[in-house]
């Protein structure tokens, strides 16, 4: 599917790659787009900024919830608690065991030893009357606003007549209390037994019915106790999976726009810069008056001299290298801020030595993995990527590469978000450095074509 940035991107890389002009649509709710690309003349859909994921602080979250996107934040983090591989940076972390104000506190996760009835149990007794009488000890919290309450989940659950009925995941009618609290009973026994095996490997999934009904249940039933309203399955789904529900009407114009401009690339393809528009939809009309429109056009852009895809952009990681390691390098890095599939990082340290510390991809020998493996729990400085180094990174599945200048910040508090995990670090790019160093280069070129001649 393309309805996602990685998949736009690696398209992108791959037409650039080949040569191959590309027409970029996509549509977002009342709001759409199409235009052209043509490595080298226009700008790429690597280009643009991207707008980043909406966070919240910690605070709220755990504590202070006001609307139903933190609820529903709080309950995903709660199913990857349960059902998901163990994550340290999880908010929730300190429910899992430990000791708060004095009391052990067992593990949440299922303990096989346990029935599915008694699992619910403790997890709702845990969650829904020990931490809530907790937050209510916190005095200062509640001075401008009521402090929540404790809810009984069994025995609510109880009160709902129909227990067993098959549940409507997108009905968009906003699920009782009680209903709630028996769903959420329901589908934890489900998961300890007719889904037992894939407990701890199960991260939250828009289009896992059992996911989308736990969250709901429980983003519902933490409503209900901090006095904010309650939401339908429909919205829920929508929040927790970053879903901007399409309209039928948009799409049609997208794609009637998408179709303009493959028939301008493919009747003159020498000439799309000229010939190709950017136009957008817009969900109000604009313009002089007496004609009004929601379609507007531009001209194409000149590809952005900043950008590390078509333009070779030289990018500052700023991180504290003591501390950071590889491993977040190319998961948070380059997999999950780049969209690079098969990264490979190259480390020239400030003294010039030259180190490739990881590769992957088909064709690498046994060793080369083993050893590659064994460098990713190692930090940056350990590798030799401390202040001023460089990392040539690139991507050999999109034909994609990249220079990174490493500055050591001490302590980097900076957060980057990837599903629920945040690391410390920034990226940014360096036009004037990238434009110096093509300069350089070109001038290289040319010295070496007159020393030919």
């Amino acid at each position: 599917a393309f309805d996602n940035a990685a998949a736009r991107r690696h398209v992108n890389r791959m037409c650039l790659a080949a040569g191959v002009p590309l027409v970029e649509s996509g549509s977002t709710g009342w709001l759409g787009q199409a235009y052209a690309v043509k490595g080298g003349e226009t700008e790429c859909f690597d280009c643009m900024p991207r707008s980043v994921a909406k966070t919240f602080a910690v605070c709220t979250i755990r504590s202070t919830p006001e609307k139903p996107v933190h609820c529903v934040v709080w309950a995903k983090m709660c199913w990857e608690l349960l059902f998901a591989p163990q994550d340290e940076s999880n908010l929730l972390n300190d429910l899992d065991g430990g000791e708060t104000s004095g009391k052990v506190k067992t593990r949440l996760r299922w303990d096989e030893k346990e029935t599915p009835e008694a699992f619910a149990s403790r997890f709702a007794d845990r969650i829904f009357v020990e931490d809530i009488k907790e937050q209510i000890e916190m005095k200062d919290l509640w001075n401008s606003r009521p402090p929540p309450r404790v809810i009984d989940v069994v025995a609510e659950a109880k009160t709902h007549a129909d227990e067993g009925a098959a549940l409507n995941l997108h009905e968009q009618r906003a699920w009782s209390l009680a209903e709630s609290a028996a769903v959420l009973v329901r589908i934890m026994q489900k998961m300890v037994t007719a889904r037992a095996k894939e407990v701890g490997e199960l991260n939250f999934d828009k289009d896992d019915e059992d996911a989308v009904a736990f969250v709901t249940a429980c983003s519902n039933l933490r409503a209900a106790a901090y006095g904010i309203d309650l939401s339908s399955p429909f919205e829920v789904r929508g929040i927790a999976g970053n879903i901007i529900h399409a309209i039928a009407t948009t799409n049609a114009m997208v794609a009637g726009l998408a179709c303009l401009e493959c028939i301008k690339v493919v009747m003159d393809p020498s000439a799309i810069r000229e010939k190709c528009r950017t136009t957008y939809i817009t969900r109000y009309p604009s313009g002089p008056k007496g004609r009004e429109t929601i379609i507007r056009s531009e001209p194409l852009n000149a590809p952005n001299p900043g950008c590390y895809v078509c333009n070779k952009a030289q990018l500052t990681l700023t991180v504290d290298t003591e501390h950071f390691t590889l491993k977040q390098l190319v998961d948070s890095v380059l997999r999950a801020q780049f969209d690079f599939i098969e990264p490979s990082v190259d480390v020239t340290t400030a003294t010039g030595d030259q180190n490739v510390v990881f590769e992957s991809g088909d064709g690498l020998d046994a060793y080369e993995l083993e050893a590659y493996a064994a460098n990713l729990p190692r930090t940056l400085a350990a590798l030799g990527a401390g202040d001023g180094a460089t990392l040539e990174v690139s991507d050999f599945a999109q034909s994609v590469a990249v220079s990174v200048t490493v500055a050591h910040e001490p302590e980097k508090t900076g957060r980057a978000r990837k599903g629920e995990a945040y690391v410390g670090f920034e990226v940014s790019g360096d036009v004037e450095k990238a434009k110096a160093k093509e300069e350089e280069e070109a001038a290289a070129a040319a010295e070496g074509a007159g020393a030919v001649r």
